[in-house]
């Protein structure tokens, strides 16, 4: 343990590999031996990541030393993303990414998160529209439009989690997108965006070329 802290006194923390941090992170009387076996067990820090205490004792740890190492991973979570305030300036898929991808990205059901913009593109509202499955999410449009008048916005970005970790937007995706557009045409609530964050990378239908401002029809009816 000793020499795991001189390493990384003297090179970093990045010159250690996972399980030489998780050894540091777990204390003295926790072995190297240990840490890789977890690891293996888990299947590796992206399971570790998303595992709870149920899942982290059956893989061997005390509910102390789980809690512990669950904490720890959340306070890496929360340093990982900035914060989302009122008035922050949203002008591309990345400043989306940056507030939510590390709240996304390790989560196993999907989430639909809707962001109001004002007509600066600056955020009046962030809230979670609606919660799913592994595999699909559902939000009506009075889960999505309700706060977005009631603030005022002028513009929305939809953004949402594919926990397969493949970020390319299924045939729901572009109907929502599409559907979304419509209505928020309609109701005068620009569809700036539509962001979907996975592990192997993010899909931007503003980006692709798929969102023209509000015109309709703009967004394919068939999986891309």
């Amino acid at each position: 343990m000793e020499e795991l802290r001189r390493k990384l006194q003297a090179e970093g923390s990045r010159s250690l590999n996972d399980w030489e941090l998780l050894s540091l992170v777990e204390g003295r009387e926790w072995a190297a031996e240990q840490s890789e076996s977890l690891l293996r067990a888990l299947g590796g820090l992206s399971r570790l990541a998303r595992a709870g205490t149920d899942e982290l004792r059956q893989a061997g740890l005390p509910t102390g030393r789980a809690c512990r190492l669950q904490a720890a991973v959340e306070l890496g979570r929360r340093a990982l993303t900035l914060p989302l305030g009122r008035g922050d300036p949203i002008m591309r898929a990345q400043d989306v990414v940056a507030r939510l991808g590390p709240l996304l990205l390790d989560l196993e059901h999907e989430e639909l998160h809707v962001l109001g913009l004002d007509a600066q593109n600056r955020l009046l509202v962030h809230f979670v529209a609606g919660v799913g499955s592994v595999n699909a999410v559902h939000a009506s449009a009075r889960d999505i439009f309700r706060p977005l008048l009631r603030c005022g916005a002028f513009g929305a970005v939809l953004v949402h989690n594919h926990p397969s970790g493949i970020p390319t937007p299924s045939l729901p995706d572009h109907q929502l997108t599409l559907s979304m557009a419509e209505l928020g045409a309609a109701m005068g609530v620009s569809l700036v965006d539509h962001v979907l964050i996975a592990r192997e990378g993010i899909f931007s239908f503003a980006e692709a070329g798929l969102l023209v401002g509000t015109q309709l029809g703009v967004l394919p009816r068939q999986n891309a």
